[in-house]
């Protein structure tokens, strides 16, 4: 909160308000990493990620004078949630896979922003308040139950894969521009914007060539 005033003359006010937010989650049940894997699963891999992301802003600003007043305000939030589950992944290079067990993996992001700005300004003369909102929210969720990675992969698989995704973003904005005076102009601006992705694969075989069996 910021506030300016002068008995006479001109007076300004201004205030800033900025935050984000930012969570990754990552599970894997079997992870070849770098170099060539083979790897043979016979029992059951769950693996659940949940990520959240909320950030919220207040911004307010008040100039009062007897000659000429301008009062600004902005407030800016973002949040970010992403999430990835795998059940078997090969990593770089060229991977032999063969799985005969159930593989269960789920991922849910959510992602949360909101700002609220307000601008008052009060004058014998001029009077102006200018208020600026924005807010934007991203949840990201991927889930998937064998992952070849690069490389020339072979996988078989002969077990259940069932991989579910859930992605939630809310994104609101609110502005007030307040002006009061013998000539008096307020100018409110709210923006706001929410995305969600999700993203739910059985078997990926990746970049390179791949012989996949299911």
């Amino acid at each position: 909160v910021s506030g300016a005033g002068s008995a006479a003359g001109v007076a300004a006010g201004a205030a800033l308000s900025k935050s984000s937010a930012l969570s990754e989650a990552y599970a894997t049940g079997v992870a070849g990493g770098l170099g060539d894997d083979w790897i043979v699963n016979t029992n059951e891999i769950t693996a659940n990620t949940l990520s959240t992301a909320n950030a919220g802003t207040f911004s307010v600003t008040g100039t009062v004078s007897i000659g000429a007043s301008v009062g600004a305000a902005m407030s800016d939030s973002s949040a970010s949630a992403k999430a990835y589950s795998t059940g078997l992944g090969g990593g770089s290079d060229n991977d032999w896979i063969e799985n005969i067990a159930r593989i269960d993996v789920d991922s849910v992001a959510q992602a949360t922003a909101a700002s609220t700005s307000i601008a008052a300004s009060a004058s014998l003369g001029l009077a102006g308040g200018a208020s600026v909102s924005n807010s934007s929210s991203l949840g990201e969720a991927h889930a998937t139950g064998i992952d070849g990675g690069h490389g020339d992969d072979t996988i078989t698989n002969g077990g259940e894969i069932e991989a579910t995704t859930q992605a939630d973003s809310a994104s609101g904005s609110t502005s007030i521009g307040i002006g009061a005076g013998i000539a008096a102009a307020g100018l409110g601006k709210a923006d706001s914007s929410a995305t969600a992705k999700a993203y739910s694969t059985g078997i990926d075989g990746g970049g390179g060539n791949n012989t996949i069996t299911n």
